[in-house]
């Protein structure tokens, strides 16, 4: 089976690249037709295709794209747009092998964003027809909104869906180029219903376009028209009535949006956008439980109907229907039943802001301000322009400040510590204390020298701020912090670190839940390395940042840079288990100055710490990391080689220790070594991601290449863990997806694949 890609472009030089690398991996020809580029979309095109045309446009989409298809050889035809990717390529080949002979389209699960003005952003996901047998009956009709479909129901076939799933960028545009991009639109619909005054099909697509730009009056007279020649056998006819019940939605003449909505329904019963309609509109007019009805029907809907994503239903996320069935609940004043619904949202989607901002006031209803506060402020994190949500926040901060509970609790021993050692943070400070107001109990600061705002700002906060100099050893600093903290447990933070919100929902309950013998929790930091000016590299790892306070000097950190708590918590013979807690780190996201400023730092006072303990492996190996990042290879290596030696790396260290070996000899062209560095980092680990990357590369470049493209598959099968197994790998790189991929082409090319 061969299977050809076909485009149309113009002007797409920062978007195309992108779209061809997710095509290659199962495009056995593609076919790009040009209609005035005047960028560099050409010379992009032919870096992977010879076949490029040109074609002199004329205002239709559809003409363009039927001339793609006539240098089309492939028995399917794959069409895509520039500014779309296809997300799971590997899936393409087999879902089309195994459909039988009568399907002639193919239905795709298309994904697009578009941002809010408060800066959130909506998701829609829609069905389309994108993949077809390549014949001579089946060709695209309509010069703009083109369809494809008419035409293979007319040649016999019938359509089917695959597993197949695109991501659009063509509408998360600023306002002004959607403007141009509709604007531009209604010039070609309106030039075809010239021609073609009984065309329902474009006159109800002129009236989406007139809606999009807020011409209501036009879109509703219009959407008339559409409904007047659209007979009901028509696939349109659904869309056009749904359209007609969203104009009239947004007139706030609900009850007629309600009855097109129905109609739309008794068409095709099973569709999600009809009923989301409907549910809307009967929720302004105070019919509660009928709403709640059609909600629960969405999400009892676990499959669509073939008529209804043919058709071109949405699929409303689960997130957003549980948020209107909270919604429901809570104007009849059931807030338990709207609790549940809020929770039931952001056990989809976290940070969905209905949902935090429902769950909130439902808080609230209880009194409960700190936990109202907690999801008030993660809402606002996400949707800072919002008045409302920044009303609602004021306030809950107004309460907790007036609550005559906070001098009991002043009283009591602390619950949670906040313990951190700070110089000159004025920068980041403030919002490492933004995200642990709330949760921690007491704030202990040192401050090693300050001479910015930073002992201010952490007064605001209400921390207890002491004075230590600073005597180049990160332990000694800690540990003076460490005695002045009282709480049962400590949390500790630099100011260039931010705790996620999700912690402040159930952390302090599970610290009360946890039996005597955990000691600490390891925490997932999330740290990104700039790379250069434009690109930054994920690194994930796991370590214990909140423990037990046994009291100082009973438990100490260890170490004058990279310092460590754990020795301490065993030494007690307590344990360290993985919690879900996340962390972010801002502190390698650096220019070239500032990295090369903090390294020189570390590189001292690590050469320091092995003078004063020759026998620490962990502190050879913060050496060996530090060397490598200062591009001394040969130190590096030796350095890293003597802390695998020495005895004491645990083994998600000694996974990390090896995998920088690895990289380090491949960047070399040591591609022996680099196989046996990468094959010892996954014995200590085996579930660890990027050792695996690491020796799929280091395969390839031994000429081994069926082996190599086995490790490349099991790569991009296993990337999607990365940061759920933390328990297990300790740390991780984050790989780019188009770099897996190109590899495992290459070792398929390699093989004559």
């Amino acid at each position: 089976m061969k299977i050809s890609v076909c485009l149309i472009v113009k002007n797409e030089e920062s978007c195309l690249k992108e779209c061809l690398q997710s095509v290659i991996a199962f495009a056995d020809e593609i076919i790009i037709v040009d209609t005035g580029s005047n960028d560099a979309t050409v010379a992009i095109a032919q870096e992977f295709t010879t076949q490029v045309f040109s074609y002199i446009w004329n205002d239709d989409f559809a003409a363009a794209r039927n001339y793609a298809l006539l240098h089309a050889t492939g028995d399917w035809i794959v069409s895509i747009d520039a500014d779309e990717i296809i997300m799971n390529p590997e899936k393409m080949r087999d879902s089309l092998v195994a459909l039988p002979a009568n399907i002639g389209g193919a239905l795709i699960e298309l994904e697009s964003h578009a941002h809010r003005p408060d800066g959130t952003k909506d998701i829609f996901s829609i069905n389309l027809l994108r993949v077809f047998r390549n014949s001579p009956h089946i060709r695209w009709e309509y010069c703009i909104h083109e369809q494809i479909l008419e035409s293979i129901l007319r040649a016999g076939f019938s359509i089917q869906h695959i597993p197949v799933r695109y991501f659009h960028k063509g509408y998360d545009l600023s306002p002004d180029q959607m403007k141009q991009k509709h604007e531009r639109n209604v010039k070609l619909l309106t030039k075809h219903l010239e021609k073609n005054p009984k065309d329902g099909y474009m006159w109800f697509q002129r009236a989406k376009t007139y809606r999009a730009l807020a011409h209501n009056r036009q879109a509703f007279a219009d959407i008339t028209q559409a409904l007047k020649y659209l007979n009901n056998n028509h696939s349109a006819k659904p869309q056009a009535l749904n359209e007609a019940a969203l104009l009239a939605y947004q007139d706030k003449d609900f009850i007629t949006s309600v009855q097109f909505a129905n109609e739309s329904l008794n068409i095709i019963p099973q569709q999600k956008f009809a009923l989301y309609i409907c549910a809307e509109s009967l929720y302004e007019i105070g019919q509660y439980d009928v709403a709640i009805s059609c909600y629960v029907a969405i999400k009892d809907m676990k499959e669509q109907s073939t008529a209804a994503m043919i058709l071109g239903d949405y699929n409303v996320p689960i997130e957003q229907v549980d948020f209107r069935i909270g919604k429901c609940y809570a104007a009849k004043n059931e807030w338990d039943k709207a609790e549940h619904s809020f929770r039931a949202g952001l056990s989809v989607n976290s940070h969905d802001v209905g949902c935090l901002v429902g769950m909130a006031n439902c808080l609230l209803k209880k009194n409960a301000f700190h936990d109202a506060y907690d999801y008030a402020g993660r809402a606002l994190s996400l949707a800072p322009e919002n008045q409302e949500i920044k009303k609602i926040y004021s306030f809950l901060a107004t309460q907790i400040a007036a609550a005559p509970q906070q001098q009991i609790l002043r009283d009591k021993k602390p619950f949670l510590s906040l313990s951190m050692i700070v110089k000159n943070e004025e920068k980041y400070l403030q919002g490492c204390l933004e995200s642990v107001f709330g949760l921690a109990d007491e704030i202990i600061i040192v401050d090693t020298g300050s001479t910015d705002s930073t002992v201010a700002i952490a007064q605001r906060y209400g921390a207890k701020v002491f004075t230590h100099p600073w005597e180049g050893d990160f332990a000694q600093a800690r540990n003076y912090a460490l005695s002045y903290t009282k709480g049962e447990w400590v949390l500790y933070l630099d100011a260039d670190e931010r705790i996620h919100p999700e912690a402040k929902i159930h952390l302090r309950q599970l610290l009360h839940s946890l039996p005597d013998d955990i000691g600490a929790l390891l925490c997932t930091i999330h740290s990104p390395h700039r790379q250069g000016d434009e690109v930054s590299e994920m690194h994930s790892g796991s370590y214990p940042r909140i423990f037990r306070n046994y009291g100082y000097p009973t438990i100490a950190f260890q170490g004058r840079v990279h310092e460590q708590i754990s020795p301490s918590i065993i030494a007690l013979g307590k344990s360290i288990v993985q919690s879900d807690v996340i962390i972010d780190h801002l502190g390698y996201d650096l220019s070239r100055e500032e990295m090369e400023k903090k390294l020189q730092r570390n590189y001292q006072l690590l050469l320091q710490h092995v003078k004063e303990q020759p026998e620490n492996a962990y502190a050879w190996f913060q050496l060996g990391q530090t060397l490598a990042r200062m591009n001394i290879i040969k130190e590096a290596e030796e350095a890293l080689q003597l802390s695998l030696q020495l005895k004491g790396l645990a083994p998600h260290i000694r996974a990390s220790a090896t995998a920088v070996l690895a990289q380090l000899c491949g960047n070399t062209k040591r591609f022996s070594d680099a196989l046996r560095w990468a094959e010892l980092s996954l014995e200590a680990v085996p579930e660890q991601v990027y050792a695996l990357h690491l020796q799929a590369y280091a395969l390839y470049y031994l000429g081994r290449y069926a082996e190599s493209e086995k490790v490349f598959t099991q790569v991009l099968e296993k990337r999607h863990l990365i940061g759920s197994q933390q328990s297990q790998a300790g740390f991780e790189v984050h790989i780019d997806e188009n770099l897996i991929r190109q590899g495992l082409e290459a070792a398929k090319k390699a093989q004559g694949k």
